[in-house]
Order: structure tokens, then C-alpha cells, then sequence
């Protein structure tokens, strides 16, 4: 029979002892967070997870580019592909601009670097002239003129518009199809032809918005709208029809416009009350404008790298619709695929008609990718909310920004912004400088 001295027992229990401790201790370390060990442990399972998700957003963005539109065989070695605004690297390709600037709002937004005043004679002057006739679509609605009487036996007239569809809307400039609605207005018509009306334009007698169809160019709405009018005054109303686009990045962008009157069909209307009228009209090039912006462009071959000189803007027609204290800024995006893939924007300026802004925004494109990428600059205001108690004046309120108007700069744009865009493709090296119209 094995029989232990005491000395062996004592050793045993203190093997024995100190191996439960061990186990204790170790235990207590991965289950801890104050634990030494467990610190590092979860730290470098910290940087695997987020170099793997680094990893896959900068690959999923790079082929998201590639399988919506392969490049020409011709890509630079240095600058082959766009890379994802908030990976590492994005700061290593902006140093030249934080070396310069470093007000940065947050890691899509750099602020532009001033440039040097224009003198008067550096400035072109505005070019006012007629834009070509462009398709713009077409819209159908249905007309019907009623006498109702009412509870009280009076008698009012009424007319029902019944929006159908509208076809043949353009696209959106910048890639993509646009979310089309209808704004139905009727206006007096005396008033509607006067050649000085008021800045706000004339006001319609009554207006209605119809909803919003995602992502067509042939809206189909079926809605109808019911127009009160007195006797005798259908003939002298106009039928005002706008189709807008409804637009989450910028402000809504007018498609076309059209104005119908009521006088044609008025004695038709009159004498078949109960007959519905079908009338397809043809929309038109709206003449709204918000202002003008003067912008310069300019593309660097070597260094696959564009510029966009935001120099001033001229006649921002509401300007004196917001705050006193509201401050303006402009926003560039370059957008390629219908995504945005970096966003530059200039410092503020007071509120003003004409702010000046001599700022420059740089931007990394690719030459295999020029024709592709597309400028959407957009004038913002600021106007700050202040708080409805005075004693709380000096707390920091929250602004609100709104977009005044917008400029699309690329291959896909139209008319006169189509014409700066091949002049820098032209004129590589150069900065060319135009004025554009803000819609």
C-alpha cells in the first residue's frame, strides 16, 4: 500500500492549490474588462475587425465603379481607381489640401483654398441669350365645366381638372431618372400677362400639388382637382401646369412648364357642361432663374486632378427672402455611376446679391473616368434659428441650410454648361471661366 510522508502531502496540496489558482487567475483575466491581459487580447481583435471591414468597404466601392461602367483600356497606374472617402488612405491623397487648409467641416467636405481677387477686367461679362428649343415633354389632362347648386340653393360654377400622365420628361442631368410631380395652378389672367409683375411672380387664384411618382419619365398621377370659380370668369382664367423634380440632394428642378387658356375652350365648356374635354399640351422651357454663378474649370492631365475655381455669384433672387444674418456657401459633388464619390465646398459669405467667394475646390479624377464624372455645384444659405426666448440668445441653436439653386457640369449636361465642360476637355492646363445659370 502506497503511503505518503507528511512533507509529500504537503507538497501535493500546494501543487494542487496553486494549479486551482492558476486556473482561478486566468479565468478572472478573459472575464474581466479591467484584466491586463484581457485589454490587449480585445484590442487586437478590435484592429482584425476593422482592418477586414476597411478592407471590404474600399473593395466593394471600387467594384461597385467597375461593374456599372468599365473603363477604356487606357487607366494610370497612380490613380486607377477612386477610393472610399473614409478609408485610410483618403487623407494621404488630400495633404496638399490640409497643408494649405485645414478648416475641414468632416472627412467629405474640404473647404476651398482662397485665390488671389479678380479684377474687373478678368471677369466675362454675362451672356444673355436665348437657349435652342429642347424637347421637354408633354402632359395630359381632362377639362369639365360644372354648375352645382348647393344646400343653400346657391349656385357656384366649378371646373375638374383630371391629371392623367405626362410623358417624355427628361432626365436628370446628373444620372438617374428623376421623381416627377405636377403643381396645377390657376391664374387671373389679366394679372398673368402683365409684363412688370412682382419678384414672386404672379399669385395664383388657387394651386394644387399632385404626389409623387418614383423614378419615371412617363408619371401616370389619375388625380383630379377642383377649381371654384364665380360666373362668367372661366374665360377669364389661364391654367398653369408645372412638372418638377423632386430632388433629396439639391433643390427641385423644374422640367417644363406650360400655360393653357381658358378662353379657347370656354364657350365649349359652357354649353356642354356635362362633356369632358381632353387636351394634350406641350411643356416648355421654364424662365426661372435664381441667380448666376461664375465658375472657372480647369483639368490637369498629369496629375489626373480637376479644379473648380468658385469665383462669385451674381443676382440670387432670394437673397431677400431669408434671414438677415443668413450666410451663403457653395457645395461641389462629383458624382460617377449616379453616386457621389467626393464632396468639396467653399467657406461662407454674408448675405448678400453678389457674394464673392475666390475659392478653389480640387478634385481627383482619372482621365479614363472624365467623361463620366459629373459637377453638381449647389448655392446654399444658412439662416440661424434663434430661440423664441431672449434670455437664450447666447445658447448655440442648430441652422438650417437651403439650397437656393444648382449647377450641373459634365458631358451629360446641356446647353451652355455643356459648352464650358468641352472647352476644358479642350483646353487641357487652362482654367476657363463661365457664367451659369442657377435652376
Amino acid at each position: 500500500m502506497f503511503v505518503l510522508t507528511d512533507i509529500e502531502r504537503l507538497a501535493l496540496l500546494s501543487g494542487c492549490t496553486g494549479l486551482l489558482g492558476l486556473v482561478i487567475l486566468v479565468t478572472a483575466c478573459f472575464v474581466c474588462p479591467s484584466c491586463w491581459l484581457n485589454k490587449k487580447i480585445t484590442q487586437r481583435q478590435r484592429r482584425d475587425v476593422e482592418s477586414n471591414k476597411t478592407h471590404y468597404v474600399r473593395n466593394s466601392f471600387q467594384l461597385s465603379f467597375l461593374e456599372k461602367d468599365p473603363p477604356p483600356p487606357y487607366e494610370s497606374a497612380a490613380r486607377s481607381s477612386f477610393v472610399d472617402a473614409k478609408s485610410p488612405d483618403y487623407n494621404k491623397r488630400l495633404v496638399s489640401v490640409n497643408s494649405i487648409s485645414s478648416n475641414c467641416s468632416d472627412t467629405d467636405s474640404v473647404t476651398g483654398i482662397p485665390l488671389p481677387l479678380l479684377s474687373d477686367t478678368e471677369v466675362p461679362v454675362i451672356e444673355v441669350t436665348e437657349n435652342p428649343p429642347f424637347d421637354r415633354g408633354n402632359v395630359s389632362i381632362t377639362l369639365q365645366y360644372k354648375r352645382i347648386i348647393g344646400d343653400d340653393k346657391k349656385v357656384f360654377n366649378q371646373l375638374r381638372v383630371d391629371l392623367k400622365e405626362a410623358g417624355e420628361l427628361q432626365t436628370r442631368a446628373y444620372g438617374g431618372r428623376c421623381n416627377p410631380y405636377c403643381i396645377i395652378g390657376l391664374y387671373d389672367a389679366k394679372g398673368f400677362n402683365k409684363k412688370r409683375r412682382r419678384k414672386s411672380g404672379p399669385v395664383p387664384l388657387h394651386e394644387f400639388h399632385s404626389t409623387v411618382v418614383k423614378k419615371s419619365q412617363h408619371p401616370v398621377f389619375n388625380e383630379s382637382f377642383f377649381f371654384p370659380l364665380e360666373n362668367n370668369s372661366l374665360k377669364k382664367c389661364v391654367l398653369k401646369i408645372e412638372a418638377w423634380d423632386q430632388d433629396k440632394l439639391v433643390n427641385d428642378t423644374i422640367l417644363g412648364e406650360t400655360n393653357f387658356l381658358l378662353k379657347d375652350v370656354a364657350t365649349f365648356l359652357s354649353q356642354e357642361p356635362s362633356k369632358e374635354l381632353d387636351v394634350s399640351l406641350k411643356l416648355e422651357d421654364s424662365k426661372i432663374n435664381n441667380g448666376q454663378l461664375l465658375l472657372g474649370l480647369c483639368y490637369l492631365p498629369t496629375a489626373e486632378r480637376m479644379t473648380v475655381a468658385v469665383l462669385k455669384a451674381n443676382n440670387l433672387k432670394k437673397a431677400n427672402e431669408v434671414h438677415d444674418g443668413a450666410d451663403f456657401y457653395v457645395q461641389a459633388m462629383a458624382i460617377y455611376g449616379g453616386k457621389i464619390f467626393e464632396k468639396r465646398k467653399t467657406s461662407r459669405r454674408s448675405s448678400s446679391q453678389f457674394p464673392v467667394f475666390n475659392e478653389m475646390l480640387m478634385f481627383d479624377v482619372p482621365f479614363s473616368k472624365l467623361d463620366h464624372v459629373v459637377m453638381l455645384l449647389a448655392v446654399f444659405s444658412t439662416v440661424p434659428q434663434t430661440p423664441s426666448n431672449s434670455q437664450e440668445v447666447q445658447l448655440r441653436v442648430p441652422s438650417k441650410d437651403t439650397c437656393i439653386g444648382k449647377v450641373v457640369i459634365g458631358s451629360t449636361s446641356r446647353k451652355h454648361s455643356l459648352n464650358h465642360w468641352n472647352s476644358m476637355r479642350n483646353s487641357p492646363r487652362r482654367q476657363v471661366i463661365q457664367w451659369h445659370e442657377l435652376r
